[in-house]
């Protein structure tokens, strides 16, 4: 009875020790021999076959990931090998330790990729390819949990978001300081106040805004306000400026003067951010997206005001004249005391047949930046790059799109790698003109040469996106999902489906995505754009109600923008008024208020009309100037690029400086870009 006993045991030993070392895997397929007979293009065509044939061929699959990983086919390696583990056996996976360790190194360089844009999937990859044998360093594991730990910490749901606290808390991280950034250690539960205040400005800067700002009002009514840090006191004033409703209650005088640069962004600061105070100065740009108050009348605050607007034109934030008109009196044009360019752009916004700038002649900054203008009035001036000779701009933009919107997936401590590469993109964005089927095989092929087959899936939606594919858009969006639930891939299938017809899976998808994000209301905005865009009206409404209700300052005006016009397509006049009177308040201004205005784009595509026979040559010129003030204005290249003529050299202007927009901070804008590339121009 103790004989047999003991040899059982030594069969479980026997059949233990074959299973560690992969004794019961099947005769593997010669594929050097293979390779030798019919080339490694035809051996991998060979295995494929198989594959198709007989999906649980554990031989075929496992020769394959090893001829796909010798030929630079890792995310086709990857695939295969996880289908053999999926498959399994009686007595587990059915391989060798070759194929083990290859499955291990994947996994690892996987893994890696992912920690380096921030991905909380990346934790999982690591974790299994130690499973697997591989040497995990200790510090990059570390890095792994701080984040997924922040991925939670993202989440609007309050028991996620403690989940990732304990997460950075609970492993002790921050025993490394060279691997974990020691704000971290401000997640403890016994945190000073000191500490939580640095990790809630390390959460804000890596978008976690709503645990940012708890951390961050911790601190402050723990802190005396005459020991506050100050960098801290300004990150603690960005995320109540987020967190506070346009209309909601005032934060305390003490609080928005301790704030920095982001004090001007507040009216309660207005005696220490008087423009000509700040002008030049980081609070600059916070004072130029400050809620416009009463107009300034005079002449000197006037002269500033004039010059930050000038400035925020250049930059592509807000239309000219109307940004003037909300901030400047029209009657300091006639104030003799005024400066000459002063009275000159404010008269000239407002439609008046005024001079070319005259020169500052005092030598005020303010002056001269207004006398720099010369060259918008004069409609010289650009800065796009020239397309290079013979490229295919609606090709190039598409690709740069693509390109430009997975680079946005990188937090501010972390980089993109692993994505197919622009001149990859091209080639399958060329090949699609040609024949769709050829583009999507490409596409395909980049997947497969990717180790990070997420990324690169995405990186193919948005390039279906761009080429104006939603269907394969939203089937390569679902595969990055599938293969990493990142909030921006959601997002991107979110979109994906309004633009192809299924505004209710939007909608699911858009609230999966905004829970996760960080900025939910962000999120929301740019779907009830893309809603209203297709058409989609009721949906639209409902997505902006979400986004009016959760979104900061910077993207309420969008919400309500799309808001607006859902419900002008439904025809609620009442609605639209409603909604048109809480959307003025805000800033920047929607323009189109003065029709003779030069500098507005939208008065000057206005004036262009539909379009229909022939063009007024004047109201291109003036659209072509409004153009030069307004360099990420899309409607007006766009209407340029339809409308002029033959041989005309600025439409080779407004198609480069297209293609520049492909690549945009703002991916609505920048895929707005690339469609009017795409439009059939009159030339």
């Amino acid at each position: 009875m103790r004989l047999a006993r003991a040899g059982g045991v030594a069969v479980v030993a026997v059949l233990a020790a074959m299973a560690a070392c992969g004794a019961r895997a099947p005769e593997p397929v010669d594929v050097l021999a293979l390779t030798r007979e019919l080339g490694s293009d035809g051996a991998r065509r060979a295995l494929v076959a198989r594959v198709l044939a007989d999906p649980r061929d554990v031989q075929a699959r496992l020769a394959l990931a090893r001829l796909a990983d010798e030929l630079g086919r890792p995310g086709e390696a990857v695939e295969q090998l996880e289908a053999v583990v999926a498959l399994g056996g009686p007595l587990g996976t059915r391989w060798r330790a070759d194929d083990r360790a290859r499955l291990a190194r994947l996994l690892l360089a996987r893994g890696e990729l992912r920690l380096a844009r921030g991905a909380a999937s990346a934790l999982s990859d690591l974790e299994r390819a130690a499973s697997f044998g591989a040497a995990v360093p200790a510090a990059e594991l570390a890095r792994a949990h701080v984040a997924h730990g922040l991925a939670r910490l993202r989440h609007v749901d309050l028991h996620e978001r403690e989940a990732g606290r304990r997460e950075l808390a609970d492993r002790d991280l921050t025993r490394d300081r060279a691997v974990v950034d020691p704000e971290v250690v401000g997640a403890r539960d016994r945190a000073t106040p000191g500490d939580r205040g640095s990790y809630g400005a390390w959460l804000w800067a890596r978008g976690a805004r709503r645990a940012a700002y708890e951390e961050l009002a911790a601190w402050v009514e723990a802190t005396p306000a005459d020991a506050r840090d100050p960098a801290l006191s300004e990150a603690y004033l960005r995320a109540v400026t987020w967190w506070t409703p346009v209309d909601g209650p005032a934060v305390p005088p003490a609080v928005v003067a301790a704030g920095g640069a982001a004090r001007c962004r507040w009216p309660a600061a207005s005696a220490t951010c008087a423009p000509a105070a700040v002008l030049g100065t980081p609070a600059e740009p916070e004072l130029a997206v400050a809620l416009p108050g009463a107009r300034e009348h005079a002449p000197d605050a006037a002269l500033a005001w004039a010059a930050i607007e000038v400035a925020a034109a250049r930059r592509g934030e807000v239309a000219l004249g109307p940004a003037l008109r909300a901030r400047v009196d029209a009657e300091v044009a006639a104030d003799p005391a005024a400066a000459p360019a002063l009275r000159w752009v404010v008269a000239y916004t407002a439609g008046a047949a005024a001079p070319p700038p005259p020169g500052s002649g005092t030598g005020e900054p303010a002056a001269a930046r207004l006398a720099d203008a010369r060259t918008l009035v004069t409609g010289g001036g650009t800065d796009a790059a020239p397309l290079p000779r013979g490229a295919d701009a609606r090709t190039l933009a598409a690709a740069r799109y693509a390109t430009a919107r997975i680079a946005a997936l990188a937090s501010p401590a972390d980089t993109v790698a692993g994505a197919p590469t622009e001149r990859t993109l091209l080639a399958i964005a060329y090949a699609y003109h040609r024949d769709a089927d050829v583009g999507e095989r490409l596409a395909r092929d980049a997947i497969a040469a990717s180790v990070d087959e997420a990324l690169a899936t995405a990186t193919t939606a948005a390039l279906f996106d761009a080429l104006s594919d939603p269907g394969r858009a939203r089937a390569a969006w679902q595969a990055a999902v599938d293969a990493s639930p990142e909030p921006a891939f959601v997002e991107g299938l979110a979109e994906a489906e309004a633009r192809g017809n299924d505004p209710d899976a939007a909608l699911i998808n858009a609230t999966v995505a905004a829970a996760a994000s960080g900025d939910p209301g962000a999120v929301w905005a740019r779907v009830a754009r893309v809603l209203a865009d297709a058409g989609k009206s009721t949906h639209a409404l409902t997505a902006a109600r979400s986004a009016i209700d959760l979104a900061g300052p910077d993207a309420l005006a969008a919400a309500l923008d799309a808001a607006v016009d859902a419900s002008r397509a439904l025809a609620r006049p009442e609605q639209v008024a409603s909604l048109a009177a809480r959307r003025a308040a805000l800033w920047p201004p929607a323009g189109g208020d003065v029709a003779g205005d030069p500098t507005d784009p939208v008065a000057a595509v206005a004036a262009l009309g539909e379009g229909a026979g022939s063009v007024d040559p004047a109201a291109l010129d003036r659209a072509w100037l409004a153009s030069r003030w307004a360099p990420r204005d899309v409607a007006t290249r766009a209407a340029l690029l339809r409308l002029l003529p033959a041989g005309d050299a600025r439409a080779r202007v407004v198609e480069a400086e297209l293609v520049g927009l492909a690549t945009d901070r703002d991916p609505l804008l920048a895929l707005a870009a690339v469609a009017a590339v795409h439009v059939p121009s009159g030339r």
